[in-house]
């Protein structure tokens, strides 16, 4: 039985990590497709034409979002409650403690930018759905 818990502990990790790492990547799909919406109005395409596809992924890329902040928040807490028992004792014992932090510290930050661009591009979408 004890073998089976490393196992699940990396795997939990894994999706923790791919999870934490989708958000910052859907917004930057979201914020490409909100420039090429901008830079089809500057060659005067139709507005309507162009708006509907954003708002539907903008929709679905949302759900994947909330999606993505679930899988976090419930895979952060057994990495958190076995992270020096497991993660950390493991990487020392390879010298390899520097590098966890700042892979640790970089994921950290690509989830808070994420989120941060997330909000914004938020904000965008809903005034241009508004009108303003």
């Amino acid at each position: 039985m004890d073998s089976i818990i490393p196992l699940l502990m990396r795997i939990n990790n894994l999706f923790n990590d791919i999870a934490a790492l989708s958000l910052p990547a859907g917004a930057l799909v979201m914020w490409a497709a909100l420039k090429r919406y901008n830079s089809g109005l500057r060659q005067g395409m139709n507005d309507d034409e162009n708006r509907t596809p954003l708002f539907s992924l903008h929709a679905r890329m949302s759900k994947i979002t909330v999606f993505s902040l679930i899988c976090i928040a419930v895979s952060s807490v057994p990495r958190m409650l076995t992270y020096t028992s497991y993660e950390l004792a493991n990487a020392a014992g390879k010298a390899g403690a520097a590098e966890l932090i700042a892979k640790n510290v970089v994921t950290f930050a690509a989830v808070i930018s994420g989120a941060c661009l997330w909000v914004y591009l938020t904000r965008r979408l809903k005034g241009l759905r508004d009108g303003k």
